[in-house]
């Protein structure tokens, strides 16, 4: 059977353990043996007004009891290495009839209640503990914002001592909670589509990277094939490449050299004209390694 519509909810959840001596074990190390008993939660005031909706009513919520039993947890922590330790950890759990660990109870600042928590005048719920074995917990109260989960551990009072005296408070809204509360009906999947902005403009090119190192050199290549001359060859033939790329055989063809005309004086008017390498025989005429030409004034010429 449920509640008005005007009631909200929210968790709450304890584990507790002991510190014992140490047994028969591989460590020095106190144990830890699980905290058992009970916890009744009594609202401050004996009854709530749900006047909302269709039939106001009035809702009795005096107190509920629940057990705290034994059971082995599994916790990951961090080691001082930054690793993660997987370990079980024997707990007293505060659990319902259905053995949740997490307590669902009638928050204290449901709207449609009256009274209900308002700034300066909060409603709370007080928490009295019957443990087992000669272990003693004060009673406290606390706060229970609706859709929130308030671990008994972290709001309750710190013990007197000479030290100094922390009280953590209930854990506050996630922002999605406060948007709701401020009128926001949206799902949360849609309130976080919400919050992308437009792309920004895009940024100024970086400056250009250090050159990397230069990398080691290469393996050595394979061995190339050996070098063999082409077959044939005659005395006076040279190798050339052949069109086809190939080394050849080929007969050098001996360069054109021109002649170079060498103009001699006889002294007796007449000019003979030699080519390059003219040799003089002493009687006006010239021998030449080509050809030699004799200027004979007259307008002839012969050929020595």
């Amino acid at each position: 059977m449920a509640l008005p519509d005007a009631v909200r909810y929210g968790k709450v959840r304890w584990y507790a353990t002991a510190a014992v001596a140490d047994g028969i074990d591989s460590d020095g190390n106190p144990d830890a043996v699980a905290v058992t008993g009970s916890v009744t939660f009594t609202l401050a005031t004996p009854y709530l007004l749900a006047t909302g909706g269709q039939h106001p009513a009035t809702v009795f919520a005096t107190f509920v009891t629940y057990d705290v039993v034994a059971r082995d947890v599994t916790v990951t922590d961090v080691d001082d290495s930054g690793n993660a330790v997987t370990s079980t950890v024997t707990y007293g759990v505060l659990q319902d009839d259905q053995f949740r660990d997490e307590i669902t109870m009638v928050a204290t600042d449901s709207p449609g209640l009256n009274p209900r928590s308002t700034p300066g005048k909060p409603l709370t719920w007080t928490a009295t503990y019957k443990l087992n074995n000669g272990l003693t917990r004060g009673s406290f109260s606390f706060e229970l914002p609706a859709g929130t989960t308030v671990d008994l551990t972290t709001v309750a009072p710190v013990p007197s001592s000479s030290g100094t005296a922390i009280v953590q408070g209930p854990a506050g809204l996630s922002a999605y909670q406060l948007a709701v509360a401020g009128g926001y009906a949206g799902s949360q999947t849609a309130w976080l589509a919400s919050l992308v902005g437009l792309p920004g403009a895009p940024g100024k090119p970086g400056i250009p990277g250090v050159p990397g190192i230069p990398g080691p050199p290469g393996d050595p290549g394979p061995q190339g094939d050996p070098f063999t001359l082409p077959a044939g060859g005659q005395p006076g033939q040279v190798l050339a490449l052949g069109s086809n790329f190939q080394l050849t055989w080929i007969t050098p063809v001996a360069p054109t050299v021109p002649s170079t005309v060498i103009s001699v004086d006889n002294g007796d008017g007449t000019q003979t004209l030699v080519g390059s390498g003219a040799i003089n025989n002493g009687d006006g005429t010239f021998v030449l390694t080509g050809s030699s030409v004799i200027d004979n004034g007259d307008g002839t010429y012969i050929a020595a």
